[in-house]
């Protein structure tokens, strides 16, 4: 994955993932930027979607 990412030290990597909120953190960076939020109303059944 490092290689992948153009990380020259891989190390980096292993402890980038032991970090516990490390994915939520981005995804809340994500919403924050794009003003997602997490809606209160039930989901549309597949068949409903537009």
């Amino acid at each position: 994955m490092a290689v992948q990412l153009g990380i020259g030290d891989p190390s980096v990597v292993g402890r980038y993932v032991e970090r516990s909120r490390a994915g939520y953190g981005h995804a809340w960076e994500i919403r924050d930027a794009y003003g997602y939020f997490v809606s209160r109303e039930p989901a549309l059944p597949p068949d409903r979607h537009g």
